[in-house]
């Protein structure tokens, strides 16, 4: 599931707030006058 997700095409939402070297796995969807977008941050720190 979060390999699919990790595919995602539409990362102007959480993917976009986020700085480099984060992971998202994340799902959008949208309907008239909303749009959502939910998922799974991951970070490795190198420390």
């Amino acid at each position: 599931m979060l390999n699919l997700s990790d595919n995602q095409n539409v990362n102007d939402r959480i993917p976009a707030l986020l700085p480099d070297g984060v992971s998202v796995a994340h799902k959008t969807g949208e309907l008239p006058g909303v749009r959502d977008d939910g998922g799974i941050v991951t970070y490795r720190s190198p420390f």
